[in-house]
């Protein structure tokens, strides 16, 4: 299992970069993250009409994919999966096409299974958990 750096993103746009960690401290990280008290920076931001996104945390593996998770207030998660789908230019030249899926209302816990398998480099365990 590989070691993947992560990043957080506050509603200000502000990000801090994080060194490698494996799955399990990926999961404890994003855990024990004060998402409530971002949420209420980002619940704030959009009362004064400032220009904002959502929080979150993001993993990009060595291959370029990234899952990048921004809790609610509900216990689940918007979440945007960036990967390469495999296509062929002129039906003969293999090429990768860049591709998201996003889900909102990804539980929790689900959540911390969607870190794990993108550790392992389990793509279709990742479009599965996601469901259609």
């Amino acid at each position: 299992m590989a070691a993947i750096s992560h990043w957080i993103q506050r509603a200000n746009f502000e990000t801090t970069e994080h060194g490698p960690a494996d799955a399990a401290e990926a999961v404890r990280v994003f855990e024990r993250h004060d998402w409530r008290g971002e949420l209420n920076d980002y619940a704030e931001l959009e009362r004064t009409g400032t220009e904002c996104c959502p929080p979150g945390i993001g993993f990009v593996a060595p291959n370029g994919e990234i899952l990048h998770i921004c809790p609610d207030a509900h216990q689940s998660a918007q979440v945007h999966y960036h990967l390469y789908a495999p296509s062929t230019l002129l039906r003969i030249i293999p090429i990768k096409v860049p591709r998201v899926e996003t889900r909102e209302g990804v539980h929790r816990s689900t959540v911390a299974e969607l870190i794990h398998y993108f550790f392992e480099g389990r793509r279709d365990a990742i479009l599965r958990a996601l469901g259609p």
